[in-house]
């Protein structure tokens, strides 16, 4: 009876933990977050190793982000949000046709929204961070001011230019951001170093959050080349 006695407590408590786990009241541990993510994302059964790397957003407590891959991102490249033990898949980046403009914004968003932030201007420069790397963007590219002037210098050699990037790349870089609080929004406005696209364009980016951390708009646009 002693050894029932036990079992049936040790089975009372993994079902407890299992219910904290999959209400996001106790955060389970990340590889299980991680196959949740592989599961919703229809990459499990796909055939082929499924690779779901988490997107960091230190801000966030609960809801965890991870992009889904299957054969390098050509067959499945999807973003899952994963709340507690609850998946939910947020983008499929790899759609054709690709999906309207916004959808996924609006299905990020109100996974955001649960989690309740009031944000203060540490909190809003972690969220803005947050979906730069959503959007495929590293932060570390934030150019500080008259960062646009020694990317001019660095071009037409590649060691100069290689040289500035590693330079560019440090764990505060978020702070770099000026942001600007108004009526409990935040928006900030900076030159980014697009090292992913061709020519390695500098890009001028608009983001304005909302205090619970939602986006409410992004802007990028080239700059000038003759200004870079």
């Amino acid at each position: 009876m002693r050894v029932v006695r036990v079992l049936f407590g040790a089975l009372l408590g993994f079902l407890l933990l299992g219910i904290l786990w999959f209400g996001a009241m106790l955060q389970p541990p990340e590889d299980l977050s991680r196959r949740a993510a592989i599961w919703a994302a229809g990459a499990a059964g796909d055939g082929g190793p499924a690779a779901a790397e988490r997107i960091p957003c230190p801000v966030l407590t609960k809801l965890r982000f991870f992009v889904v891959c299957t054969d390098d991102c050509e067959t499945i490249w999807r973003i899952v949000g994963v709340w507690g033990l609850q998946p939910q898949v947020l983008a499929d980046l790899g759609r054709i046709p690709p999906e309207q403009p916004g959808v996924a914004r609006r299905r990020i968003n109100t996974a955001v929204a649960r989690e309740g932030l009031n944000l203060k201007d540490a909190g809003a420069r972690e969220m803005i961070g947050c979906y730069m790397r959503l959007d495929g963007l590293d932060p570390s590219l934030i150019l500080p001011t008259g960062g646009r002037a020694g990317v001019a210098s660095a071009r037409g050699s590649d060691r100069a230019m290689l040289d500035l990037e590693n330079r560019l790349k440090h764990p505060a870089a978020l702070s770099r951001l000026e942001v600007n609080e108004s009526e409990g929004e935040f928006e900030t406005r900076f030159e980014y170093w697009d090292t992913s696209s061709p020519g390695w364009p500098v890009v001028g980016i608009t983001v304005r959050v909302a205090g619970d951390g939602r986006l409410l708009a992004a802007e990028r646009r080239v700059l000038d080349p003759a200004d870079q």
